[in-house]
């Protein structure tokens, strides 16, 4: 017998043992199921029933439609087949029967338009003499580009879908990442709002615009310091016309990351992550909108931040379940290519940018007694698509009611034309590196204070404030928090 072998009495079995693999990462939740929803469909159902005002766009014209055609199947069930039950027979009977369902409706339908034709139809005066202006066309060339019809060749395509779309019929709700909304969908602005998250340009009721932050007059100042790398001397003319040649050259949004996009970050030692879905967050609202995905976003190493309180604030941040991902982000970029809509990746740079700032804060107020708002931004919000550069601070401020949760603003620091002049590129350039800058020195600066917060507690100390509960722990040797 080989001397690795362990000898095994007859008739009893081998023990296998259980390798853990240390690189495993577990599956993401989707967001619904970490929200308390039963079902992706549940959650697309409560997104359209919470809307305080639905739009009249395809996505609600097709849960309208969703919702009819599950009344017909809920009032004429199907029934019950008589002999033996196979998957055979099980099919063909649903199938015939959802077809005499669809056949019924149509013909109650029919009669329901015919008695209301010979009443007349609808009442157009409202509409007599009105005519579309320049604005309107736009809004439904805009519609018609997102939301195509299926060709007459295959009637039965499903129209095409977006990175952020999701599916739009019930057949497919049950896939990974359906039944939640996206900011190409109208009322994606409206859950936002609702849940006080205020995208830039919103006004409330009485008209007033959002606050900005205490430290606005330091964000402008820090904007325009100069950088050697972007001086005349350094970043010469030839540089910004095969700039202008890139950008005139792109055709989408994979283009702009490939070519233009690494033109405007520059070198540096940020640690980043690119195109990355953030499945571990806890939900910023209700749970019925996507996972956010900026396309750039910058963070910390985890190892900065102490063991101890990266498990009390995972959920706020720690976006994925990659270990060696960068945690808490608060420097976020939107990139579109030439056929994006401002409108879209505004609203994406609100979600990111309301989820930056509650992880800061959140980090901010670890150790106090109370939660902290001071008033001031530590996140930055880009959009970019070659062209146009716009920059936006987000900043959370404390609930006006009991019990609710903080309200998160935000504000454009600044816009920039980047195929104007080559002054306005350096200035556009010299903004989103400085600010990159920034951001990671506030990351530190929060860090650094909490780490050190950690440290000075003693063991296994708890401090509770306002529905939040830390519980710290410490290395056994030493007072210094694990990391």
């Amino acid at each position: 017998m080989p001397p690795f072998q362990a000898s095994t009495a007859r008739g009893q079995k081998r023990k296998r043992s259980l390798k853990v693999d240390p690189e495993y990462t577990p599956p993401p939740v989707p967001q619904w199921k970490r929200a308390g929803f039963r079902s992706a469909e549940e959650a697309n159902t409560a997104f359209w029933d919470n809307l305080p005002r639905v739009p009249l766009c395809p996505p609600a014209l097709r849960e309208l439609n969703r919702r009819n055609w599950l009344s017909v199947e809920t009032a004429n069930p199907i029934p019950r087949l008589a002999g033996p039950i196979t998957r055979s027979t099980s099919r063909c009977a649903a199938k015939v029967n959802r077809l005499d369902q669809r056949i019924a409706v149509w013909k109650d339908r029919a009669a329901q338009l015919k008695r209301f034709t010979r009443r007349g139809g609808p009442d157009l005066h409202d509409l007599r003499g009105v005519l579309m202006t320049q604005n309107d066309y736009q809004i439904v060339l805009m519609i018609s580009l997102q939301y195509p019809e299926p060709s007459r060749e295959s009637p039965s395509m499903p129209p095409r879908k977006h990175p952020y779309d999701t599916p739009p019929d019930s057949s497919q709700s049950t896939s990974r990442g359906s039944g939640r909304t996206s900011a190409y969908y109208p009322g994606f602005e409206q859950n936002l709002v609702k849940y006080d998250v205020y995208p830039y340009g919103y006004r409330s009721l009485d008209g007033k615009r959002a606050p900005k932050p205490d430290n606005w007059e330091n964000i402008q100042q820090i904007i325009t310091q100069q950088r050697p790398s972007l001086s005349s001397s350094q970043f010469l003319d030839g540089a910004f016309e095969a700039y202008v040649d890139q950008t005139n050259r792109v055709v989408d949004e994979a283009d702009v990351m490939a070519r233009v996009f690494p033109i405007l970050e520059g070198k540096h030692n940020v640690s980043s992550g690119f195109k990355r879905t953030f499945t571990s967050l806890t939900p910023l609202t209700d749970g019925t909108i996507i996972d956010a995905q900026p396309d750039v976003h910058y963070g910390a190493h985890p190892d900065q931040l102490a063991h101890c309180i990266r498990n009390n604030l995972n959920s706020y941040i720690i976006p994925s379940g990659n270990d060696r991902a960068p945690i808490l982000p608060n420097d976020f970029t939107e990139v579109k290519g030439p056929g994006g809509t401002q409108a879209v990746v505004k609203r994406q740079a609100c979600y990111d940018g309301a989820l930056g700032a509650r992880a800061m804060q959140r980090l901010q107020s670890y150790e106090q007694p109370e939660p902290v708002y001071d008033n001031n931004a530590y996140t930055i919000t880009s959009t970019f698509d070659g062209e146009h550069l716009h920059m936006y601070t987000t900043h959370p401020t404390a609930s006006t009611s009991p019990g609710g949760q903080p309200a998160y603003h935000m504000n454009q620091v600044n816009s920039w034309g980047m195929t104007g002049n080559v002054e306005t590129f350096r200035q556009g350039a010299t903004a989103y590196r400085n600010m990159r800058d920034w951001a990671k020195k506030q990351r530190d600066d929060f860090i650094g204070a909490a780490n050190e917060g950690a440290a000075n507690l003693p063991e296994n100390a708890s401090v509770e404030f306002s529905g939040y509960s830390e519980n710290f722990c410490f290395d056994e040797h030493d007072r210094r928090p694990r990391v």
